[in-house]
């Protein structure tokens, strides 16, 4: 297009196509004193140009759907890593909390023969036998072996061990347990939390 196929400019108009024609529901008084503004979403692009206005161009939504969707993963993957890790830090608080409460349960802390070591994570029991002069009585072996939820068949396992057997050893949920027993010197029971 050169000079002379351009349409004069005036002090009132703005170049470009004719006016569109009017809106349908403005009359021609208010269309003639409405002041030009963005085009409305139901105009043709031939609006917008004729009041020195872009087209709007609207670009495909499926960049934005796999942009969403990443975010929408990578959110839930962190969300899942921070849920477990949560969990197992939970977990791992109770777990470790087991032998302390079960002590406490019986209110056997403070007792000869009864202790906790490795930040509450073992606990020993060494009841009196024959020789000794001191150590845990038999009831409160019992009662933490309850609080503990210690099988029946374990349970039995301890009740039948001889002084010739040696050291015996358990598992059951997240607890380790091995013990002896002599006569003289009574059992020896050490319980530890498992490590996983």
């Amino acid at each position: 297009m050169n000079e002379t196929d351009m349409p004069a400019v005036t002090d009132n108009a703005v170049a470009g196509p004719a006016d569109p024609a009017p809106h349908p529901t403005m009359t021609a008084e208010t269309q003639t004193s409405a002041q030009p503004g963005p085009p409305p979403a139901y105009a043709p692009a031939s609006y917008g140009t004729a009041y020195g206005f872009a087209p709007v161009v609207v670009k495909s939504p499926k960049k934005y759907l796999w942009i969403g969707l990443a975010a929408g993963f990578a959110g839930g993957l962190l969300v899942s890593v921070l849920s477990a890790g949560i969990g197992n830090a939970i977990a791992a608080a109770s777990v470790s909390t087991v032998l302390p409460k079960a002590v406490d349960s019986c209110s056997a802390r403070d007792k000869a023969g009864i202790s906790l070591g490795d930040k509450d994570t073992s606990l020993t029991v060494d009841t009196e036998g024959k020789d000794d002069t001191t150590g845990a009585a038999m009831e409160d072996l019992a009662c933490i072996l309850r609080e503990l939820k210690v099988p029946d068949s374990v349970v039995a396992q301890m009740d039948s061990t001889s002084s010739l057997q040696g050291r015996q050893s358990a598992e059951w949920e997240e607890l380790k347990a091995s013990w002896t027993y002599h006569p003289d010197s009574g059992m020896k029971l050490i319980v530890t939390v498992a490590k996983k």
